[in-house]
């Protein structure tokens, strides 16, 4: 699936292409650019940037990735809670009771027999995830991990953009090129807090790039995929536009190119469903099969894989198959992995909305004749 962030940087790239061409042709150019209303649409959209990068951050990425480790059956449900959770150990094995219940039980009446609660995961909605972020990681926990997406980021850029000539190759080679950053990120983002700097937490290249770039390579194929596909079919029927510069556009506003537009987005969501999501799964879960064995996961993690990890190399560290790395991934785990998200996705598009209606209806209030221009502008709509 094309992520939130690719979508921003495409558009942010449109914009600067397309700016300076249009202001060239303005005779007040000056008068825009250092007008208030330029000034407040300024400071708005870099708001909105910063805002829907938190939120895409936080909930696409930090949450996604808990919640493809966290095992839903920890073995020991009641010793993984949370310290906030309404349920606490007591009684039987595996048996718990609502801390609610104990304080409404009256004093010098016979206890009650406690009931067993069933185990909800941590990342069963995006509020409690990043609760029990901040509990065990601080409040800064849901931005865990950010400056190692950072450095990902800019050195994927970087090869991406020396070997652009190579076409939808190029991301697939950098990315696979970057393979241990892409671990050390994981790794930062589902390990508990230690004393490790930042370069300790760094895994040797020597010894984990064989192993995760296999899952890598899978992963950004299928990215690939899910996004080139559905746009190489709606060039073809006319529902997109090429521009040469790595930018599509939609060729006319006219149903029937607008319809081959719809289908190609259609298309990009189900085999972002079909191809990108579990390439997605199987990478992360490899990743996190070679946390080291000193790193405590800040989520319950099976690191046995029901199993499947058998072999464990000097430094306690073991390594799931990619095969396997999707077979142990419940289907449990996979609806709440769809519906957070869902939610990130909703979160994102709330803020979209908000900042249109929000620039549109500011800018044409305070720009020249503003007012007057978008009351005329209401009148016609009406009409």
């Amino acid at each position: 699936m094309i992520s939130s962030s690719h979508l921003i940087g495409a558009l942010v790239r449109r914009g600067l292409e397309t700016a300076p061409q249009h202001l060239a042709k303005r005779e007040d150019v000056k008068r825009v650019v250092f007008s208030l209303p330029f000034a407040a649409f300024t400071i708005l959209t870099l708001i909105f940037i910063v805002g829907i990068i938190a939120i895409d951050y936080t909930y696409g990425r930090v949450v996604t990735t808990l919640t493809i480790i966290e095992d839903p059956n920890p073995a020991a449900a009641a010793s993984s809670l949370p310290s906030y959770s309404d349920v606490v150990e007591d009684g039987p094995k595996g048996a718990t009771i609502d801390k609610k219940q104990q304080q409404q039980q009256p004093l010098g009446q016979p206890e009650i027999e406690a009931l067993p609660t069933a185990y909800k995961p941590i990342t069963s909605g995006l509020r409690s995830t990043t609760k029990h972020l901040r509990i065990r990681g601080g409040p800064r926990a849901q931005f865990r991990g950010f400056t190692y997406y950072a450095v990902l980021n800019l050195a994927r850029g970087v090869l991406t953009g020396l070997i652009g000539f190579m076409g939808a190759v190029a991301p697939v080679i950098a990315d696979v090129a970057v393979s241990t950053m892409v671990l050390a990120w994981i790794h930062a983002v589902i390990a508990a807090p230690s004393s490790k700097s930042w370069c300790q937490r760094f895994p040797s290249i020597r010894k984990n790039w064989i192993k995760i770039a296999p899952a890598v390579f899978i992963s950004t194929v299928a990215s690939q995929l899910s996004f080139h596909v559905p746009v190489a079919i709606g060039v073809m029927f006319g529902g997109f536009r090429y521009d040469g510069r790595g930018m599509y556009s939609l060729a006319e506003p006219r149903p029937i190119y607008l319809a081959h537009a719809g289908g190609a987005v259609i298309l990009s969501l189900i085999l972002g469903l079909v191809l990108d999501l579990p390439a997605s799964v199987m990478m992360v879960r490899v990743a996190a099969s070679l946390l080291p064995a000193d790193d405590e996961a800040i989520v319950p993690f099976d690191r046995t894989f029901n199993g499947k990890v058998t072999s464990v190399d000097a430094d306690g560290t073991g390594l799931v198959g990619i095969l396997d790395a999707w077979k142990t991934f419940s289907w449990a785990s996979c609806r709440r992995l769809l519906m957070n998200l869902v939610k990130a996705s909703g979160l994102i598009a709330a803020a979209c909305l908000a900042y249109g209606i929000v620039g549109g209806v500011g800018f044409a209030l305070l720009a020249p004749n503003g007012p007057k221009a978008f009351i005329a502008s209401m009148g016609h709509a009406a009409v």
